[in-house]
């Protein structure tokens, strides 16, 4: 009898282990339908919930199995260890299912679920706006830039484009021509391209958006990926895993601004280099002589480094741009002074994005929306 208890206690731990891990296994590959866009992310993030649930269930089976299987202690206090810390992780998978913040890197995990997530509404163009229609009667403005444009961070009623369409609805057709990772020549092929002629160009710049010069001078941060240091293994437990994925962002977030900083060829030291500030000058100048040319009115709007280094960018690349667009008269726009003393939580969309939350979004509309009307 007692050997067929312990046969018994046997088999239910092997079946407890084995539909634990099945369920484990099930529930991380549930990521690729999350991140997809072609499926439903609440549908999928439900089913992940339910198969970790009850995988920790079947956890807690075994270690209650293990414990009357044997009397010795020191295995179930092992079980009872590697029982609770794998079912913590696993609680916190659950939660980081539902919690996915956008990040600076777009090829994040829990970046591209928040894409998928909140940043789906693109239309036929690819940009995150609606359709462009010509509307008679009412002045075209073009809102032109990267990623802050495009609302990387926020939710789409909270992109201050799309807060100034509510402002100026009566007058104005405004047309959002955001991309993420655009810099000044591609924002102006951008504005060559659209449907819609402007009246006017609203071309908000970014330190960064000097990389046109960059790649044409050869001038490029010696930046290491981090997860280039990772193991294999590592590598696919990041790749996989929400939780560990957010953890290891906010460590390769600090390493590559400090790799950043240290560099002596990144996008602020470019604007200390003639040749290359002469080559985003040229660049610069399109948009000028289009304005010129088409009787066009234009607005530069400049955006400082959000982070840490707001003051610090400011001082390189705004001053630089605030002094071209007054060299030509340029109507020209920096945010800098109404957002420095904005605390840096609030400044930015989250710890890992530090793109512009939604109070800067408001506050960047409201500087436009002054601009727009004194015109």
């Amino acid at each position: 009898m007692r050997h067929f208890k312990r046969n018994n206690n046997s088999l239910k731990i092997g079946l407890s282990l084995f539909a634990s891990l099945i369920l484990i296994f099930i529930g991380f590959w549930l990521n690729v339908f999350i991140v997809k866009p072609d499926y439903s992310f609440l549908i999928f993030a439900i089913l992940k919930t339910v198969c970790l649930s009850l995988s920790i269930v079947s956890l807690l089976l075994l270690s209650f199995f293990i414990y009357k299987s044997t009397s010795n202690k020191t295995i179930n206090n092992l079980s009872i260890s590697f029982v609770s810390i794998l079912s913590f992780f696993l609680i916190f998978e659950i939660i980081f299912s539902f919690y996915t913040p956008s990040t600076n890197v777009f090829t994040d995990l829990s970046n591209q679920i928040w894409i998928k997530r909140y940043a789906q509404e693109k239309n036929s163009l690819g940009y995150r706006d609606e359709e462009p229609v010509d509307q008679s009667g009412k002045k075209n403005i073009l809102v032109i830039g990267d990623s802050f444009v495009a609302g990387h961070g926020v939710k789409y009623d909270e992109m201050f484009v799309n807060i100034l369409k509510n402002e100026l609805t009566d007058n104005y057709n405004l047309f959002n021509l955001g991309v993420s990772g655009s810099h000044t020549d591609r924002e102006f092929d951008s504005l060559l391209t659209y449907p819609i002629k402007p009246d006017i160009i609203v071309l908000c710049y970014y330190h960064n958006d000097i990389e046109s010069a960059m790649i044409e001078h050869n001038f490029s941060p010696k930046i290491k990926n981090p997860k280039d240091k990772l193991s294999n293994i590592s590598k696919f437990f990041v790749d996989n895993s929400l939780l560990l994925n957010f953890l290891f962002s906010l460590n390769a977030k600090k390493s590559i601004s400090s790799q950043f900083m240290e560099s002596e060829q990144n996008d602020l030291t470019a604007y200390l280099h003639d040749n290359l500030w002469a080559y985003q000058t040229n660049s610069l100048d399109k948009f000028y002589n289009y304005s010129i040319e088409n009787n066009t009115e234009l607005i530069i709007m400049f955006f400082p480094g959000l982070g840490e280094g707001i003051v610090f960018t400011n001082e390189l690349a705004g001053k630089k741009v605030e002094q071209y667009c007054n060299e030509r008269d340029i109507e020209f726009i920096n945010i800098y002074s109404d957002i420095k003393n904005i605390p840096l939580e609030r400044r930015v969309a989250n710890s890992l994005d530090h793109h512009p939350s939604a109070e800067v979004n408001k506050v960047i509309a409201d500087l436009l929306e002054k601009a727009i009307k004194k015109l």
